[in-house]
C-alpha cells in the first residue's frame, strides 16, 4: 500500500526535500531541472518491503511502463498525484516512522542524489529537441565494492579511496544511523545496477533499469 504525504506535514519528505535543494551544492542540478518543470513526486510505501533478508529504504525512479498497460499506468499515477513525476522517490514509510530527523535527512538527500539530467558522450546535458526540457536519469552510486575487499585491502582504486576520505572529512558524523532491525537497502531505478548491504548502517545500491534504490 502507497499513501502520497502532504507537502507541509509534520513526517513529510516535502519540507526536507525542499531545504536541501537550497542548501546542498550537489543537488544544484536537480533543482535547475525543478526550474525548468521536470516534477518531483514522493509516496510512502507500507509493510514488509525487502529482499533476501535486508529492507529497502527507499527507490528513486523515473517511472514508465512499456505496452498496453502504459496508459493506465500513467491514469493511476496522475489520479493518486495529480500529475505524472518525472522523478518519483518511494520511500519506506515504516522506517520512516522510526527514524530520526538526520536518518530521514541522508535518505531524502540519497535518493535525490540519484535524479540526474542525461549527458551526451561530451558530457554536455541533454534536452529534448522537440520541447527543451532537460532529459531525466538516474545517476548511480560512485562506488561499488564488498565490504570484506575493503576491509582485507583497503582503498585499492581510486574511487574508494574519494569515498573513505570523503567518510573521513565528514562534520559531526553520528555513530549509528540506523534504527534498531534487519540489515538495508536502498535502490535507485533506472540504468545502473549495485548491489549492498550491511549489518549496522545503511547501505546503497541501485539495481536493474530506471531505478535507484537504497
Amino acid at each position: 500500500m502507497f499513501t502520497v504525504p502532504t507537502a507541509d506535514g509534520a513526517d513529510s519528505p516535502w519540507p526536507i526535500f525542499e531545504r536541501l535543494l537550497l542548501t546542498h551544492e550537489e543537488l544544484g542540478e536537480l533543482a535547475s531541472m525543478i526550474d525548468s518543470e521536470i516534477r518531483v513526486a514522493f509516496l510512502m510505501r507500507l509493510g514488509d518491503w525487502g529482499k533476501h533478508g535486508r529492507m529497502t529504504l527507499g527507490m528513486c525512479c523515473i517511472p514508465s511502463v512499456q505496452g498496453e498497460l502504459k496508459p493506465l499506468f500513467v491514469q493511476l499515477l496522475e489520479d493518486t498525484l495529480g500529475y505524472f513525476p518525472d522523478f518519483l522517490i518511494l520511500l519506506n514509510a515504516d522506517w520512516w516512522e522510526e527514524a530520526s530527523p538526520l536518518q530521514r535527512e541522508i535518505l531524502v538527500f540519497h535518493e535525490a542524489m540519484h535524479a540526474g539530467q542525461a549527458k551526451d558522450k561530451y558530457g554536455a546535458p541533454r534536452f529534448h529537441r522537440e520541447t527543451g526540457a532537460p532529459i531525466p536519469t538516474i545517476r548511480g552510486h560512485d562506488v561499488e565494492e564488498f565490504t570484506p575487499v575493503v576491509r582485507r585491502y583497503g582503498a585499492w582504486k581510486s574511487d574508494l579511496a574519494e569515498f573513505l576520505a570523503a567518510a573521513a572529512e565528514a562534520p559531526n558524523a553520528p555513530d549509528n544511523l540506523t534504527p534498531t532491525g534487519p540489515p538495508v537497502v536502498t535502490v535507485g531505478c533506472q540504468e545502473e545496477a549495485d548491489d549492498s548491504s550491511g549489518p549496522e548502517e545503511p547501505q546503497m545500491t541501485a539495481e536493474s533499469t530506471n531505478r535507484g534504490e537504497r
